[in-house]
């Protein structure tokens, strides 16, 4: 049946086509009423298109573009590393080295949307490539603003990463991607998940402050307490994390009816954190910034500020019986984080 209604709308298409280009062009006709905008079923839906600076030419010296490429995003000279890489992958269409090279330098300098796609183009090629993986998951778990969609994505590229990278038996990506798991099992609320991936990562990587972070997070969020209050004590002298561990101490004292420690611990949030918006409700745009290939980085994570679970029981009540004690510090919205730069 639907043919019956498709047809004539293509053969009503076609004749608008054809006299378009014969018909001419009509003059504009004044009116007070302003013009209803009306939906056009033959042509695709257009938008603006954001000003593109066009690239640089290639210096890529004695190497092939795709080397040079490598050596100028190491280098942290972003422009030049994409110039070479968009020279790869017009050479070589059908590399995903090229395009995931392409996509790291795109998410270095803040064009994420293109970045997405080339990402893509980059698994379509080659859906086990590690490194697209690892760059896909890091631009879904942490550039890019966080909603379910985009976190599931995350979890399933990281996780597909961490499978291989087991398979393979590359500790370093193991550790890698555990972590992008915890942090997106973190933002999606599967704490016990988020637990055990941020354990594994630890037991690669006993230093990693950004594991132990998320592992703080998933511990509060399974109302194991001592525990949570233990990992973010141990994070603050990290200049990194002391900010929101100090916040996160902050919550777990205001649980326990300790106001005045809490507000000490809120105190210390705002005075410490290079990030003033995120203790003010933080909108969840990623910052300007670019990870190292096979790297993950921290990010100002779900489940920062908010308040335990009502399964964890009820918290201490104040005798103003009002829900926080006032002059404390705003929770981010939920969902909302920051992506810290990369240093």
């Amino acid at each position: 049946m639907k043919w019956r209604v498709w047809a004539p709308l293509a053969l009503a298409c076609a004749c608008q086509r054809k006299q378009a280009a014969t018909e001419p062009i009509a003059q504009p006709v004044t009116s007070s009423v302003p013009p209803v905008r009306e939906r056009n079923l033959c042509s695709r839906p257009s938008r603006l298109s954001a000003s593109v600076a066009p690239l640089g030419l290639c210096h890529a010296d004695l190497d092939d573009p795709l080397t040079a490429a490598r050596k100028f995003y190491d280098r942290q000279e972003y422009s030049e590393a994409l110039s070479c890489a968009a020279k790869w992958t017009a050479l070589m269409p059908d590399d995903p080295q090229g395009h995931s090279e392409r996509a790291a330098a795109l998410v270095a300098l803040g064009n994420l949307e293109a970045a997405q796609l080339a990402y893509s183009r980059a698994l379509a090629l080659a859906p086990d490539q590690l490194d697209a993986l690892l760059g896909a998951a890091h631009l879904y778990a942490v550039r890019l603003p966080s909603n379910r969609e985009r976190d599931e994505l995350a979890v399933l590229y990281s996780e597909k990463g961490l499978s291989l990278a087991k398979r393979e038996g590359d500790q370093k990506l193991v550790e890698q991607f555990a972590l992008l798991s915890a942090m997106s099992f973190n933002d999606l609320g599967d704490s016990q998940r988020a637990y055990e991936r941020a354990e594994e990562a630890l037991q690669l990587g006993p230093d990693n402050t950004d594991a132990r972070y998320e592992r703080g997070l998933a511990l509060f969020e399974l109302c194991r307490f001592g525990e949570a209050t233990l990992a973010f004590r141990s994070l603050l002298a990290d200049p990194e994390h002391r900010a929101r561990a100090h916040h996160q101490l902050g919550l777990l004292r205001e649980r326990n009816g300790q106001f005045r420690e809490a507000e000490r611990h809120f105190a210390q949030a705002r005075q410490l954190s290079a990030v003033p918006r995120y203790f003010q409700g933080g909108g969840g745009q990623g910052r300007a910034g670019a990870p190292p290939r096979h790297a993950a980085r921290s990010r100002w994570g779900a489940g920062n500020g908010r308040r335990a679970p009502l399964r964890c029981g009820p918290p201490e009540q104040r005798p103003s019986a009002l829900p926080r004690h006032p002059g404390l510090v705003p929770w981010p919205a939920p969902g909302g984080r920051l992506s810290p730069g990369v240093g």
